[in-house]
């Protein structure tokens, strides 16, 4: 069983990668929150909420991907530094930069939050 901040999100990116989504749901607290730009609700809190959150990413992921450039870990954090390397099912690559911040409360992932060096997308006029 993982038990550091850094081992819980290691566990948390490598079910992401796999598209497994009982396995990214079961390191989280049952009221964590899911803070990411790319989704069509940046915010989502609750398990129910980010399940919804994955189906949608893994209906446009036909591979998600990281490379983990470095990480910091203080207590109950830990941040990532990452290149992102994602295949979308239409073939496109998208290869962002992230940083992602992960706390962590009695064994489970409580915050994973995503920030990206670019603005969200606007919504047309």
């Amino acid at each position: 069983m993982a038990t550091s901040p850094k081992e819980l999100a290691m566990q948390m990116l490598q079910a992401m990668t796999a598209k497994n989504k009982a396995g990214i749901l079961a390191v989280l607290s049952d009221d964590a929150i899911l803070f990411d730009p790319h989704y069509p609700s940046p915010l989502m809190s609750g398990k129910e909420a980010i399940g919804a959150g994955l189906d949608f990413a893994f209906g446009m992921l036909k591979q998600p991907g990281w490379t983990i450039l470095r990480s910091w870990e203080s207590g109950d954090s830990v941040v990532f530094e990452v290149d992102t390397h994602h295949e979308m099912i239409n073939g496109m690559m998208i290869t962002p930069k992230q940083v992602f911040i992960v706390d962590v409360k009695d064994g489970k992932i409580t915050s994973w939050q995503s920030f990206v060096p670019y603005p969200p997308p606007m919504p047309p006029a």
